[in-house]
């Protein structure tokens, strides 16, 4: 190990210094960037600034109807403040003309199965979705397909054009077109 006794030797020469300080620093952004890129599978994401520094902003795509009445859906959120989560307290299932057809409260999103969430990242670290009290939380980060459970009593029409609404407890909503599997 020649460099070893080189680095330990005493002062390096300063002609040394910045090409070793340019070296370190091109390796720690090449480690950032390829950490990232495993963790993660991208080094550009959909993940962008706040725009809203109290607003949480969640990407619902991919919502599917089955036939028994639960639905399906992907939720990234994509914006918001990075250290509190946007909480879910309550989902519906609206037709065409914006009348409810099945609504699940916050007492049923926080009952959700263990299965009903399964985040992304499955990492200790990572940002989740995760049932709570009073619905269901995800942080700026979380990605995850949640699917909501048949609601009981309702009567749903597989043929007829639906969308999701999701109700956060600050009052945002978010909504995504429902497909029939």
């Amino acid at each position: 190990m020649p460099w070893l006794n080189w680095i330990c030797s005493g002062p390096l020469p300063s002609d040394m210094v910045p090409k070793l300080a340019l070296w370190l620093g091109g390796v720690s952004i090449a480690f950032t960037l390829v950490t990232y890129y495993i963790l993660f599978g991208a080094v550009v994401t959909p993940l962008h600034s706040r725009v809203n520094f109290h607003k949480h902003d969640i990407a619902l795509t991919r919502a599917q109807l089955a036939p028994d009445g639960a639905v399906t859906f992907d939720a990234y959120v994509d914006a918001g403040p990075d250290t509190g989560a946007a909480y879910i307290i309550a989902a519906k299932l609206v037709d065409a003309s914006g009348a409810e057809v099945a609504r699940w409260d916050g007492t049923a999103l926080s009952a959700l199965p263990e299965g009903a969430i399964r985040n992304a990242y499955p990492y200790a670290w990572a940002s989740k979705f995760k049932p709570e009290v009073i619905g269901f939380s995800g942080q700026t980060g979380a990605r995850a397909v949640i699917t909501l459970p048949p609601p009981a009593g309702a009567h749903i029409a597989p043929e007829q054009a639906y969308a999701l609404l999701l109700e956060a407890i600050d009052g945002a909503k978010w909504q995504a077109p429902v497909a029939a599997r």
